[in-house]
């Protein structure tokens, strides 16, 4: 394991000591073009320029009467009033309403037991 250890690091070293004597991106030809950095000053200038001309804006006065606008009404709806009823006010419950539970209708018992089922059988 020793020998195999010293052959895998000499060949990284031999791997790592290879380098390119010089620039290569120089020697390639491949230089960084300036225009971008010309072009973005070139439009910030206009920009900072620009900007005080178009913010100090304000809008003209206007001339003449005021042009009549058409408002649209509401509906008058005619007054409504409910009727009265023969007795006075509604009597009382004499026991609160109380609707069927999900679990007394037949189809949904069924779903939910089959669901309670599988959730149990995952738990172990």
């Amino acid at each position: 394991m020793n020998a195999l250890r010293d052959d895998l690091e000499s060949a990284r070293r031999t791997y790592e000591s290879m380098r390119y004597p010089g620039n290569l991106a120089a020697d390639v030809g491949l230089k960084r073009p300036r225009v971008w950095r010309r072009a973005a000053l070139a439009a910030a200038a206009a920009i900072a320029l620009a900007a005080p001309l178009l913010l100090d804006r304000t809008a003209p006065e206007p001339s003449g009467p005021p042009p009549e606008r058409a408002v649209a009404s509401k509906p008058r709806l005619p007054h409504f009033t409910a009727p009265s009823l023969p007795g006075g006010n509604v009597p009382p419950l004499a026991a609160p309403v109380r609707a069927p539970g999900l679990m007394s209708i037949p189809g949904l018992r069924g779903l939910y037991l089959s669901e309670l089922s599988q959730q149990q059988e995952s738990m172990l």
